[in-house]
This record gives C-alpha cells, sequence and structure tokens, in this order.
C-alpha cells in the first residue's frame, strides 16, 4: 500500500471522529432545548445534524472507496511481486542451464581435442616402433658380428702385435657394450612406446563374475615364471593371502590381468631397485579382502619395504627418471580400473 493511500485513509478515519463527535454534541444540544424550550435553537441544532449526517455520509464513502482502491492496488503489488520472483527464479535457471552448457560444450571440445590426439598417437606408435626394431636388430646382428670378427682377430694373434692385438680386442669390446646399450635402452623405448599404446585403448567390454584369488594366482605363476631368474638369484618370496570366503567381482577379466600383471612387476621392480643398495629379505604379499562397504573384492600388493600398491591403484615406489616404465604401467592400471 502506497504512504499516500495511508495518509489519505487516516485523514478521513480523523474526520470521521471529529464528524461523530460533533454529532453527538448536536444531539445533546437538541435534547437540552427541548428539555428547557429553546425554541429557536432546536430548528437549527436539527439543520446543523441533517448537514454533519450529509457530510458524514460523504466521508464514510469515500472512505470506503479509499480503502477498495488500496486493497486492489496491494494485491497487485503483491501479484506483481510473485511474478518478478517467478521471474528471476526462472531467469536464475536459465542462466544455470546456460552455464552447464558452457561447461558441457568446453567438455566435449576438450575431448574432441584428447581423441584427436590420441588418433594422432596411434598413428605414430607405428611410425615410432618400426625404425625402433630395424635399431634393436641392427644392433643384435652387430653384436654377432663383432663376436665372430673377435674370433678372427682371436685366431690371428700369432701374427700381430700384442700392442694391436690387445688394442683391437678394447675397441672391439667397446663397440659391443655399445651395441649392448643400443639394444638395451631401444628395448625399454619399445615397452614404453607399447605401454603409451595400451593407454589410448578403449576399455570398455563385458564384464564377468571372476573370483579375485583365482585371477591372482594365475597372475602369481606368470610373473614366478616370467622373471623366474631374478626371483631365484634375490630369494625374493610372493606370497598370497586369500579369505576362505570368495571373493567375487565383476570385472574385465583381460583388463584386470593386466592390471596384477602391472602391480606385479612394478613391485619386482621396487624390490630390485631397493636391494642394489641394501640387503633385506624381499617379500611380495598380496592380500585380498572383500570390503564391507560394497560387493566388490579389492587386491592390494605389498613389499617388505613398506611400499604399497593396491587396486585404486596407488604406486608410492619412486622411479628413476630414466626408467618411465613403471609410472606408465601405473598409469595404464589407474585408466583401466576408472573404467571398469
Amino acid at each position: 500500500m502506497a504512504d499516500f493511500d495511508i495518509r489519505d485513509i487516516a485523514a478521513l478515519k480523523v474526520k470521521l471522529q471529529i464528524i461523530e463527535k460533533l454529532v453527538l454534541a448536536d444531539w445533546i444540544l437538541i435534547i437540552l432545548s427541548m428539555y428547557y424550550d429553546w425554541g429557536g435553537w432546536i430548528t437549527c441544532l436539527i439543520v446543523i445534524q441533517i448537514i454533519l449526517y450529509i457530510y458524514k455520509s460523504k466521508l464514510r464513502k469515500q472512505l470506503k472507496q479509499k480503502e477498495y482502491l488500496a486493497k486492489v492496488v496491494e494485491e497487485r503489488t503483491i501479484e506483481l511481486r510473485i511474478q518478478r520472483d517467478q521471474v528471476l527464479n526462472e531467469s536464475k535457471k536459465l542462466s544455470d542451464a546456460l552455464d552447464a552448457l558452457a561447461k558441457a560444450q568446453d567438455e566435449l571440445v576438450r575431448k574432441e581435442k584428447l581423441a584427436t590426439v590420441g588418433q594422432l598417437t596411434q598413428g605414430l606408435v607405428d611410425r615410432i616402433l618400426n625404425p625402433i626394431n630395424y635399431i634393436n636388430n641392427f644392433a643384435g646382428l652387430s653384436a654377432n658380428l663383432i663376436k665372430d670378427l673377435k674370433e678372427n682377430i682371436t685366431d690371428q694373434q700369432a701374427i700381430m702385435s700384442k700392442e694391436n692385438y690387445a688394442d683391437s680386442i678394447e675397441i672391439l669390446d667397446m663397440i659391443n657394450s655399445n651395441l649392448q646399450k643400443i639394444n638395451e635402452h631401444g628395448c625399454n623405448t619399445v615397452r614404453i612406446v607399447k605401454a603409451m599404446e595400451e593407454l589410448l585403448k578403449d576399455r570398455h567390454g563385458d564384464v564377468t563374475p571372476t573370483d579375485i584369488c583365482n585371477l591372482c594366482k594365475v597372475n602369481v605363476d606368470v610373473i614366478r615364471k616370467q622373471f623366474k631368474e631374478d626371483i631365484e638369484n634375490k630369494q625374493i618370496q610372493i606370497e598370497l593371502d586369500c579369505p576362505a570366503e570368495p571373493t567375487t567381482a565383476e570385472i574385465n577379466i583381460e583388463q584386470m590381468n593386466k592390471v596384477m600383471l602391472n602391480l606385479l612387476k612394478n613391485s619386482l621392480y621396487a624390490l630390485l631397485k631397493k636391494l642394489q643398495k641394501k640387503d633385506f629379505t624381499p617379500i611380495i604379499n598380496i592380500h585380498v579382502e572383500k570390503r564391507l562397504t560394497g560387493q566388490s573384492s579389492s587386491a592390494s600388493a605389498t613389499t617388505a619395504s613398506a611400499s604399497r600398491t593396491t587396486s585404486k591403484p596407488r604406486y608410492s615406489n619412486r622411479s628413476s627418471p630414466r626408467s618411465p616404465l613403471p609410472r606408465l604401467r601405473v598409469s595404464v592400471c589407474t585408466s583401466v580400473v576408472k573404467s571398469s
């Protein structure tokens, strides 16, 4: 309600109160005039009473009109406020929808860029692997040739001076050592590139109810065969701790096999690195448990040096900057687990 309407209504009510008091006073005077027989005053007082009644009726009519108009204005104001609030809410919803759409568009553009980069990288993998394979193959062939040449020089040792023979053997050994380093770094590069290619693969596939303990046993057997020499030489113990009840989870078997193999390879890598610095009893403990917070089972691999790798996965062993392959294995594991 507007201020001027409130003031007008208040003024009319004050006027009505004054008029009602005047009417009451006039009636008192009329009664007194009749009682004391004031003949000339009675007519005047009755005329004044009529005039006051007419004026009072007019004021009441004006007051009703003012109150009605004020009520209409107030109701209309409330409606306008409600409509304004609705418009503001709709505007806010529209603004939030536009922000969400903009974020979705940015995310889509980012994913398209990543997909483009992934496609380009997949196309470059073969182009990188082919020359590296040539280098590795020719390094191996050259090493065999160096070996044959060394045997020939040894056969001709009788007709060669000691200095020439010693220098020739030393040079051949240096070349052979360089070729071995070339072959070693080439093989590491091949593994890194293949690990990068693994990161770009589609992780979505069919899931199958699988016993995690059996999966761990199979992968432990594979690791023992693959790293048989290192395990026997360093006397590395691999322990598997499985619960009595079945630990079944719906997983992609192929991808989870890769996860387990990568985790075990990283554990072996960490142990072999630490065994170069100090002696201790190397143990890889794989603990399988069924968590109460969900129906899925999880496996964890720990080493005796308190380094831990879980199926989340986390990898606390710091790799050498020159050996990025363990980090790539963990990246592959993370990609597989997140997509499961």
